[in-house]
């Protein structure tokens, strides 16, 4: 994660101006993050053919887990949800998914064409003795 961190410094050090996404170009008056948001520019390696940083990222990752793949997440918790359930049921395939789930949750399944089988969780008034 440092060498990550470190190209980033380095880029924004040098106060580019910005011609690339994202469409921010790395100006948010609440964020100081948003200068270190980049796309996979010709320095900065990509995600989906990764042989530099990200790679190494990806390996740390994948290490630290120990799992056979790592796969860091963009866009969103929504993204995440979405792919997670895209990896792990096949069309026509059951999947359990608690009536109160995320709405990305149901994206995911209506994409994989996936056969819900709804739990309904006690809210919480239900659990306490009021």
């Amino acid at each position: 994660m440092n060498d990550l961190n470190n190209l980033l410094d380095e880029y924004t050090k040098k106060s580019p101006i910005r011609f690339h996404m994202p469409g921010h170009k790395g100006i948010n008056e609440k964020n100081s993050y948003y200068d270190k948001d980049i796309s996979d520019l010709n320095f900065s390696d990509n995600l989906f053919s990764s042989s530099g940083v990200l790679l190494k990222l990806k390996e740390n990752l994948k290490d630290t887990f120990n799992a056979l793949y790592s796969y860091p997440l963009v866009n969103g918790s929504t993204a995440g949800v979405m792919a997670a359930i895209l990896g792990s049921v096949k069309e026509n395939e059951n999947i359990l998914l608690s009536r109160n789930s995320h709405i990305s949750a149901y994206y995911g399944i209506s994409i994989s064409k996936a056969n819900p089988i709804f739990l309904y969780p006690k809210s919480q008034i239900e659990n306490t003795n009021l």
